[in-house]
């Protein structure tokens, strides 16, 4: 668990440290094949990696006290995990070296580094790790198998998402900026994936917020730029088949429908274009992951969800892709983020929504990287007329189950709350008298047999 699910990160103190490399440090090439990297990277250059799309994140394992970075960004802040807990939040100013801490227990820790700043027009250019002199590099952490691209605007990007005021000037909107946070974000972590978060705010799918033109299309949308490896600092396009993701996640549209807050962005763009444009944005990203699932978000707007949804429908209907799927937006969110954006916990809202819609029409899980040990459960009918699903091969149970001992056993929620608990009878059936309160996916079983997952729907 992350230090920011127990206490708000604006209430962490922001530290920096500048140094000079001692003699009882070294610095780790960039190009050790140890370290980890996510993200679009240009390695043209290997000993000074570039990038600029938020959401970058240098991961390592390694021994002894010390752990820094040098590196080269101008006015950018990054998140400083180690051993699953902030550490530290750091603002970049120069092409320095940072040290993050110096007094760690002599054990294996993992360091991870996360871009929190959006920035297109420039780059980041990391020169490697800095350790204690004596220690050495681990085998990295493995890499999830799970891949999710997002694709998004400045709710994607999280403009301003923790910032404790909706007027922010320049500084304190790159201060509270910060992408590990978002909706995309969550999601990653609780599929225990790993991901690529494409947000660029004020971009739309056809015309971008405060547009200066009087026509229905920007001449640079998003999709404009989908294709660059380094946003809109270089023109060296993206290899997209050096990674390639199951699911696609696109949040495109709330500006092209910004009209009525901002005459600038007069006129929207037709119907016909956003849906014809969203299918030929559809069509890109199956021409380059074949075998993608997609989905397709809205944030409000009624006419913008009314044509997503038209585009989810044609989809299955005319362009025969049944893998794409529409999921909703929360309607409660309280926007105190800077300029009226979605603030922290309404990212956590607009998370829950889109994790639940993963885990029906995807069959994934967020109960762990390991399988727990299988729980027998029979096929019970007792009359009830409320379906159980089988999460992971799909065996139709109503709310009764069958166990292989006379033992007490639990409903959970994925987050660990006990929705009940009932003790088996003598013949191992364990009724659970589950109302229609109860929707979406959860955990059954003890500590002594393990758990299994089911979507109660």
């Amino acid at each position: 668990m992350y230090l920011r699910d127990l206490i708000k990160l604006r209430h962490i103190i922001f530290l920096l440290f500048f140094i000079t490399i001692s003699s009882s440090e070294q610095l780790i090439s960039p190009s050790e094949s140890k370290i980890n990297y996510y993200g679009r990277i240009d390695f043209s250059d290997e000993e000074k990696p570039e990038f600029c799309w938020s959401g970058v994140i240098i991961e390592a394992n390694f021994t002894g006290s010390v752990v820094g970075m040098k590196i080269d960004h101008q006015n950018a802040y990054y998140d400083v995990v180690i051993d699953d807990f902030i550490d530290t939040i750091i603002k970049i100013t120069s092409d320095d070296e940072y040290i993050f801490a110096s007094n760690l227990s002599e054990s294996i820790h993992t360091v991870r580094i996360k871009l929190r700043s959006e920035e297109h027009s420039t780059t980041g250019s990391f020169q490697g790790l800095i350790i204690d002199d004596n220690q050495e590099l681990k085998e990295p952490p493995p890499k999830p198998l799970r891949k999710i691209e997002f694709i998004g605007d400045s709710y994607t990007a999280g403009y301003g998402i923790e910032s404790p005021d909706r007027e922010c000037d320049p500084e304190q909107l790159n201060r509270y900026t910060n992408v590990n946070v978002t909706f995309a974000g969550k999601v990653t972590e609780s599929f225990h994936a790993q991901s690529i978060i494409l947000g660029w705010s004020g971009s739309g799918l056809v015309k971008n917020y405060n547009t200066q033109t009087t026509q229905k299309r920007s001449p640079d949308p998003f999709p404009y730029y989908y294709g660059r490896l380094l946003g809109a600092s270089d023109n060296k396009e993206w290899n997209f088949s050096s990674w390639i993701p199951q699911l696609v996640v696109i949040c495109l549209g709330t500006n092209d429908y910004t009209h009525n807050r901002n005459p600038q962005t007069n006129p929207p763009p037709d119907d016909s274009m956003f849906i014809g444009d969203y299918h030929r944005f559809i069509d890109r990203i199956k021409t380059n992951y074949p075998d993608a699932s997609v989905i397709c978000m809205s944030t409000g707007n009624e006419t913008f969800e009314k044509n997503v949804k038209e585009v989810v429908s044609q989809q299955h209907t005319i362009y025969n892709n049944p893998n794409v799927y529409f999921a909703p937006y929360p309607t409660s969110l309280t926007n105190t983020g800077c300029d009226w954006h979605p603030s922290v916990e309404d990212n956590e809202k607009v998370a829950r929504i889109l994790i639940d819609t993963i885990m029906v029409k995807m069959g994934w899980d967020t109960t762990g990287a390991t399988k727990t040990k299988h729980l027998s459960l029979k096929n019970n009918l007792n009359g009830s007329n409320f379906s159980v699903t089988h999460f992971l091969n799909a065996i139709e149970l109503k709310n009764q189950f069958t166990f292989r001992e006379t033992l007490v056993y639990s409903l959970l929620s994925l987050d660990g709350k006990i929705i009940m608990r009932k003790k088996a009878d003598k013949n191992g059936i364990c009724f659970f008298p589950i109302t229609s309160a109860y929707k979406g996916v959860f955990v059954v079983g003890n500590h002594q047999l393990g758990w299994e997952k089911v979507l109660i729907k």
